[in-house]
C-alpha cells in the first residue's frame, strides 16, 4: 500500500520499436510464413492473436497497401503452384474433383487468412477501394482457367459434349 511520505515514481514505458524498414519487415514475414503454413494445413501451431496484431501494427504504421499487394502475391503464386498441379494431371476425367478439392482447401484457407487481416479489411481496403480479402481470393481463383490451357481446353471439350449428349 502507500506510505505517507514516500514519493510515488511513476517510470516512461520503454520505448520499442514499432516503425521502420527491419520492423515490417520482420512482421511480413511472419505472415508469409503463417500464411505458407495455413495454405499447407499446418495451422495448428500458429497463434492468431499474434498474427492479428503483427497485421494490425503494419497498418497502423501506414504499411497497409504493401500489406495487401503482399498477400495479393502470396494468393496469386499458391494458384499458380495449384494451377500447375492440375495441369500435371494428365487424366482430365480427374479434373473436375481435383478443382474441386483444391476450391475446397483454398476457401477454408483464405477464411484464415482473412480472419487474421480483418483489420486491414476495416482500414486499408475501405479506403483505398481494394478488394475486401474473400473478394480478392475468389478473384485470384477464378483465373486459374484463363492462366491454363490444359483446363481451358478439358473444359471446353467437357461442355461440348455434354451440349451434344443433350440434343
Amino acid at each position: 500500500m502507500y506510505k505517507k511520505g514516500k514519493a510515488i515514481s511513476i517510470k516512461a514505458p520503454r520505448p520499442s520499436v514499432t516503425s521502420g524498414n527491419e520492423y515490417v519487415t520482420k512482421l511480413w514475414t511472419l505472415l508469409h510464413n503463417a500464411i505458407q503454413a495455413i495454405y499447407l494445413n499446418n495451422a495448428s501451431d500458429l497463434s492468431y492473436e499474434e498474427l492479428y496484431r503483427s497485421a494490425y501494427n503494419m497498418v497502423l504504421n501506414r504499411h497497409g497497401e504493401t500489406l495487401y499487394d503482399n498477400v495479393q502475391e502470396c494468393m496469386t503464386a499458391r494458384v499458380d503452384k495449384v494451377t500447375k498441379f492440375i495441369s500435371s494431371n494428365e487424366d482430365p476425367t480427374l479434373l473436375l474433383r481435383i478443382i474441386t478439392k483444391e476450391w475446397e482447401q483454398y476457401k477454408t484457407a483464405t477464411s484464415m487468412i482473412s480472419d487474421i487481416l480483418m483489420y486491414l479489411d476495416k482500414s486499408t481496403v475501405a479506403n483505398n477501394k481494394y478488394f475486401i480479402m474473400h473478394s480478392l481470393t475468389v478473384k485470384v481463383q477464378t483465373s486459374i482457367p484463363k492462366r491454363n490451357r490444359f483446363i481451358q481446353t478439358v473444359s471446353y471439350r467437357k461442355v461440348t459434349t455434354r451440349r451434344s449428349n443433350n440434343k
